[in-house]
């Protein structure tokens, strides 16, 4: 599940279905050890492209869960990415990239000279939280100044994280986020609402995530009232 910007329209055109954006699970099988068929996988994604926006890479992930990898890893990654990236774009799909922290500087540039328009901007669980935020910032600050038109020609997607004071800190930067919180709340019978003022957000800026319950009950997590009119609108 994807928290969507205002900047959605300049590439509205891509789907019919605009705000949907298809997960690979890498990144859960990169936590877990298991492993997904790219061929199915690539069979799947040329099925639905028609209903989503776009397709994140089934793209390889460096190193093991909590522990880095080496140099010469990580570069295998990003060479094992790079290929099926191009792979997946053989479906007519529109796929984003995944651009890690630890990744060289140099692989970025790539997908942007090979035309990626859609980029998966990944910071690593393996950094500290001022690391990862500061290198978030670093990366869309580079983008802006390389002149590739950020949030007109190129948008950014970033992976594992939703936290509205981080969001913000990129004011407008990043296209889209998403994280596995939104998974575990939902299981759960309740609904990550964007407040701002208090007051329910739907779209523009947030200052805060509330929790609603979606079951019988209503209220807000830290109990504050909120209708189920209000969760509609």
């Amino acid at each position: 599940m994807a928290a969507i910007s205002e900047f959605h329209a300049p590439i509205a055109y891509e789907s019919k279905h605009p705000v949907m954006l298809l997960d690979s699970g890498a990144f859960t099988l990169f936590k877990s050890g298991g492993v997904v068929d790219f061929d199915r996988y690539t069979a799947y994604v040329g099925t639905v492209k028609n209903e989503v926006l776009a397709a994140i890479n089934l793209d390889i992930i460096p190193g093991k869960w909590r522990k880095r990898a080496t140099p010469a890893e990580t570069e295998r990654a990003c060479i094992a990415s790079f290929e099926r990236w191009r792979r997946l774009q053989a479906t007519g799909a529109l796929i984003v990239p995944v651009f890690h922290q630890t990744d060289d500087p140099s692989w970025l540039a790539r997908y942007l000279d090979h035309g990626a328009t859609y980029i998966g901007i990944s910071p690593s669980d393996n950094m500290a939280d001022a690391l990862r935020k500061r290198w978030l910032l670093q990366t869309h600050d580079e983008l802006a100044r390389s002149g590739v038109g950020l949030n007109r020609t190129v948008f950014t997607h970033v992976l594992g994280l939703l936290s509205p004071k981080a969001l913000n800190s990129l004011k407008g930067a990043a296209w889209s986020a998403d994280a596995s919180t939104t998974m575990q709340h939902s299981v759960r019978y309740r609904l990550m609402l964007p407040f701002n003022d208090d007051a329910i957000a739907p779209s523009g800026n947030f200052d805060t995530i509330k929790v609603a319950f979606v079951g019988e009950r209503t209220d807000v997590a830290d109990d504050t009232p909120i209708s189920a009119e209000e969760v509609a609108a």
